[in-house]
């Protein structure tokens, strides 16, 4: 109940006046993004979704989950989507 109202008073306002209002997810890519950033829009209440891929690949291969985000890795591989790993070590990440 607190937080709903907190969100109506503050968050929302904020958001308004920087045009983020009608932001419900927020999907990024092309470079990593720094922990302010990730605090930044978490404090927000907007979820984050980093997205990889590569114009070989047609758009998107990867995306990171607001359950699962991490600064460390691009995801998992998104639904009808496949990724090879070149050498991968012995936790099974590699390059792409």
């Amino acid at each position: 109940m607190m937080f709903g109202m907190a969100k109506f008073i503050v968050l929302d306002n904020i958001k308004k006046a920087i045009g983020l209002d009608q932001c419900k997810i927020f999907f990024y890519g092309a470079a990593p993004l720094k922990q302010t950033s990730v605090d930044y829009f978490a404090s927000l209440d907007i979820g984050l979704f980093n997205m990889y891929g590569l114009s070989e690949t047609t758009g998107s291969s990867t995306i990171h989950y607001p359950h699962d985000f991490s600064l460390n890795h691009a995801g998992m591989c998104m639904a009808g989507a496949s990724i090879k790993i070149a050498d991968p070590d012995e936790k099974g990440q590699g390059e792409i």
